[in-house]
């Protein structure tokens, strides 16, 4: 119960003599009908899709990328859900044939070579209901990063720390 919504949209009416009537301004969504910033939280939190982290993003040699996903749906593949990708200049529509609540890959084919440094990979879902179910942007780089070790950042008792710059 802790993570239920109680109220999807603000309900408050102003009455004369500045009396208040309503339930009150717990919703994600104003009395306008306008997301507050508590909605995108709450739709990622709820979302069908979610990333399998310690996959890499550099596109392979013959320009592959390879992402994890995890279905959440309860009855849809994501066979049925239409994804939209963009990486630089290029887009196109892919197909990850992930049973409900499987895990399994989604495989895009790159034409183009691109700048890690600047390019991302943005990727939609939409749910065959016709909304957009989740929505990624990623740099494409190496997302598989290790935890530090408890030995990293530590110095040898009595050495200084030491800063230095690189032109990049």
């Amino acid at each position: 119960l802790g993570q239920s919504i109680w109220s999807g949209v603000d309900d408050t009416f102003y009455l004369k003599d500045d009396q208040t009537v309503g339930y009150g301004t717990w919703g994600p969504i104003d009395g306008w009908r306008r997301p507050k910033p508590e909605w995108w939280g709450m739709k990622k939190a709820y979302s069908p899709i979610r990333l399998i982290p310690g996959w890499s993003l550099v596109p392979a040699a013959d320009g592959t990328i390879t992402v994890g996903l995890e279905n959440r749906y309860n009855f849809s593949s994501l066979q049925e859900t239409k994804i939209a990708w963009r990486v630089g200049g290029e887009t196109g529509i892919a197909i990850a044939p992930i049973p409900p609540g499987g895990r399994g890959t989604l495989t895009l084919q790159l034409k183009e070579k691109h700048n890690p440094l600047r390019d991302r990979l943005e990727l939609d879902f939409h749910d065959p209901r016709g909304f957009v179910a989740d929505q990624f942007c990623l740099p494409l780089a190496n997302l598989d990063v290790e935890a530090p070790s408890q030995e990293a950042g530590k110095l040898a008792k009595g050495e200084a720390a030491k800063l230095s710059e690189t032109p990049e």
